[in-house]
């Protein structure tokens, strides 16, 4: 479910702006009118949100997965976006501090220096990004997204949602389910909907300013939060009781309220320290005299704001209540997808995990690292994977029998012999995941090293995707063709670069792979590397002989990187010389390793 604001509405960020210029001058009245305006604002947000589209109440499934894939990774996607919101605040709040200096009193000035009109100028850049789910699901899966992971499901919408069961039609809900769908997309190894960060931007901010409310008010931290939950909980229209959870959708969605808590998370965190599990997060935003400045964790080309997306945003792990009827019905539909999901859903060492793991994990769930934020269960008659895809004994319920197995090995996709129905053979699993005496002794055997799959993708693909340059090598020496195109022209140069795998990108290089080559929508792998923010691959595709002056969507690589936010990266592009001789370019500052995915 995603409130959004219309374009139209006069948000308290545009009340500040006009208060803040010097013809507005700081009266009474208008102080207390914007006042006025806040408190109004988080109401017309949820009534707005229950218009069709393009406002309107979302619903995601992440029950029903895109099998045989993988979605790409938007770590850096989310914070270059988070990032520019939080510049663009930052140069417009210091504009108005400076403007006002002369001409306002101190009051004027303290009230613009504020956390509350700060995260009010950040959530305003964030809703002009990303103004409603149709949209931020569109660019999502537009072409350049496409072309930055190309091969990757970058969003996914299923034909067939949880949801599309014939005896849910009487259902008065049913028509915000059918009509207002997010995607699934994935950050951090967790899967969720887009409603969630909607969600995140949105009400936390309304959170946040019930918080700061409250603290204004004399309530300590802990009882300020709680506040912050509440009234929102409480509401007739925002709760997810209310008008914009069960009654418009017959769900109350705990992943929607873990969104929300994040939120708060992220705007208090501007402009103060605060605690996800373990970790203690600086403020994002420090005090530099009168004015405002970024702090060292928001950098361009980091991946800062990652932290703030966690597994109690997947609706599969942190599972939903239902209404009497519609909880029936979604059970059904959930069992005949067990099968699916057990396989997806392994742990982080590949085995398939059993009820009471699932169990913990909605366990863990209930609680943002051990904190509050409205968690509700109706205990065994939830609707969940731990109720629904096992028997009482714990074994696996019918659908994820032997003969569904069969089913599968048999489908009509299979196109080289010993390859499943995506078509990929054994030599494109042992290259995917980097088993160097498994792909030579299926070489050995005469396997094709040049086999496609369903995407026009072969093992070279796999292990390039894979970061594996050892088999990439192998590969190509038993005859893989390094400029090999998938459907959409990715080679597997592309896809190494998209995947931040400098050696194995190396690897292709020093074996035949087009430095220059463009997939179907234009873009070269320095275009990649670019976007991605990422120096050090740069570095090497320039030391090979990438041309800094090819156009994409208009746009040089250097402008690419100024248009993203990244002028330290521009400059850097613009006056780099390359060294063909030593292939080497200048040093990268150390990679962060990925986030584990929750435990089990």
């Amino acid at each position: 479910m995603n409130p959004n604001p219309a374009p139209g509405l006069l948000t308290p960020a545009r009340c500040e702006r006009r208060i803040a210029s010097p013809a507005a001058g700081c009266a009474t009245r208008q102080r207390v009118g914007c006042a006025r305006l806040r408190r109004a604002a988080a109401i017309a947000l949820a009534v707005l949100a229950l218009q069709p589209p393009p406002s309107g109440a979302h619903e995601t499934d992440q029950y029903t997965l895109p099998l045989g894939r993988e979605f790409a990774e938007l770590r850096g996607h989310f914070s270059r976006v988070a990032y520019r919101a939080i510049v663009d605040a930052v140069s417009g709040t210091n504009s108005a501090i400076k403007d006002s200096l002369s001409t306002q009193p101190t009051a004027e000035i303290e009230r613009l220096q504020s956390a509350d009109f700060i995260a009010g100028e950040v959530w305003g850049n964030l809703f002009a990004a990303l103004p409603t789910n149709e949209g931020f699901d569109a660019g999502l899966a537009g072409d350049a997204m496409r072309a930055r992971f190309p091969g990757l499901v970058v969003v996914y919408k299923p034909e067939q949602f949880i949801y599309d069961d014939p005896l849910l039609v009487l259902d008065i809900t049913k028509v915000v389910r059918t009509f207002f769908r997010s995607g699934t997309v994935n950050m951090n190894g967790t899967l969720f909907g887009t409603d969630k960060f909607l969600h995140f931007v949105h009400m936390g901010r309304i959170y946040h300013s019930k918080f700061l409310g409250a603290r204004g008010d004399g309530l300590t931290e802990e009882a300020a939060v709680a506040r912050a939950i509440s009234a929102t909980g409480s509401n007739p229209f925002l709760s997810e009781k209310g008008l914009l959870g069960g009654v418009t959708t017959g769900i109350r969605s705990n992943a929607d309220l873990a969104a929300d808590y994040a939120g708060l998370k992220f705007y208090r965190n501007l402009t103060e320290s605060v605690r996800i599990g373990e970790t203690v997060l600086p403020p994002m935003l420090e005090k530099e005299g009168v004015y405002w400045r970024l702090g060292r964790r928001v950098r361009p080309g980091s991946d800062f704001f990652a932290v703030f997306i966690t597994p109690h945003f997947n609706e599969a792990l942190n599972p939903n209540s239902y209404a009497a009827l519609m909880g029936t019905r979604v059970r059904k539909m959930l069992r005949a997808r067990c099968f699916d999901l057990l396989d997806w859903y392994r742990d982080e060492r590949g085995r398939p995990r059993s009820r009471e793991q699932f169990a913990a994990i909605e366990q863990e769930l209930s609680t943002f690292y051990g904190e509050p934020y409205g968690h509700e269960s109706d205990g065994e008659s939830r609707v969940s994977i731990a109720t629904t895809c096992f028997e009482p004994d714990g074994s696996r319920a019918p659908g994820a029998a032997p003969a569904r197995e069969a089913a599968v090995a048999q489908s009509a996709w299979t196109q080289w012999p010993g390859s499943d129905r995506f078509g990929r053979t054994e030599l494109w699993w042992a290259a995917r995941e980097g088993h160097v005496d498994a792909v030579k002794r299926l070489i050995a055997q005469v396997e094709n090293p040049n086999a496609l799959d369903l995407d026009d993708e072969g093992p070279l693909h796999a292990a390039a995707r894979g970061g594996h340059a050892t088999v990439v090598e192998l590969l190509i020496a038993h005859g893989a063709d390094p400029r090999a195109r998938s459907r959409y022209g990715a080679t597997p140069l592309h896809v190494s670069v998209a995947a931040s795998h400098p050696q194995t990108a190396e690897a292709l290089l020093r074996n035949g792979s087009d430095v220059n080559a463009r997939d179907m929508f234009g873009m070269m792998p320095l275009h990649q590397a670019i976007l991605a923010g990422d120096r050090e691959l740069a570095a090497l595709l320039l030391d090979h002989g990438a041309n800094r002056a090819a156009l994409y969507r208009k746009s040089t690589p250097a402008q690419l990187a100024a248009l993203a936010g990244n002028e330290t990266l521009a400059k850097w592009l613009t006056s780099y010389r390359t060294n063909p001789a030593t292939k080497s370019g200048s040093p990268a500052p150390p990679r962060k390793a990925a986030r584990p995915q929750v435990a089990s």
